[in-house]
């Protein structure tokens, strides 16, 4: 996921490289990217503050640092401050697609999609947070099932799991099945992490009982 972030916030970063120094938006990136979120917290919010005062709602200077400050809100587990800039964010990411390189495009809807998703399950949205699993494993398979097998993977997981937890047993089967397979063709292919595969190996014992 940290992967994922830190390519997005590269494209958006290249809309910002004729200046000759660092903005905020960049360097709440950098914070953020190198996981210094006590002292990304003030930087990144002054950062949005005064892009989307100054620039707008989808300038890339205000893109950036909404990206960077959602993913210290999720640090600092501000769930509710996270879930509201992350929607607003999906928006402006929308209306500013047009304009931004297809593949930043790409990257933020998922970026977007899966941090919903988590902040969903930590608010205890569950019957959401399962929803948003599902858009993000869709949507990544429409636009590029091998671009996007990681998401694909972790949210055939996420839905497994979550299911598990509200008793949707034979939707947990269906999704599990998913998981088998993606972890079949990719695990020995260095695409799927050593964390991804460890949770799915949790996973595989808690479904036993249901197979």
């Amino acid at each position: 996921m940290k992967f994922l972030i830190k390519l997005l916030f590269l494209y958006l970063i290249i809309s910002l490289s004729a200046c000759s120094t660092k903005s905020l938006g960049q360097q709440c990136n950098d914070l953020v990217s190198s996981e210094d979120y006590q002292k990304a917290l003030p930087i990144c919010e002054r950062a949005y503050n005064q892009a989307l005062w100054k620039l707008g709602e989808t300038h890339p200077e205000t893109l950036i640092s909404q990206m960077g400050l959602v993913e210290t809100y999720l640090f600092f587990k501000r769930y509710d401050d996270a879930e509201f800039l992350a929607n607003s964010l999906k928006t402006r990411m929308s209306n500013s697609s047009p304009n931004m390189d297809k593949a930043a495009a790409n990257l933020s809807k998922a970026v977007i999609l899966r941090n919903l998703a988590f902040i969903h399950e930590k608010q205890g949205k569950l019957k959401q947070s399962i929803e948003d699993w599902k858009n993000l494993y869709d949507w990544t398979k429409q636009v590029s099932e091998s671009e996007f097998i990681v998401e694909q993977f972790s949210s055939a997981v996420a839905v497994t799991e979550l299911c598990l937890q509200e008793n949707r047993v034979d939707e947990a089967k269906y999704y599990f099945k998913i998981a088998q397979d993606i972890h079949t063709r990719y695990a020995d292919t260095k695409k799927l992490s050593d964390d991804d595969i460890e949770i799915y190996q949790e996973l595989v014992n808690s479904m036993k009982q249901y197979l």
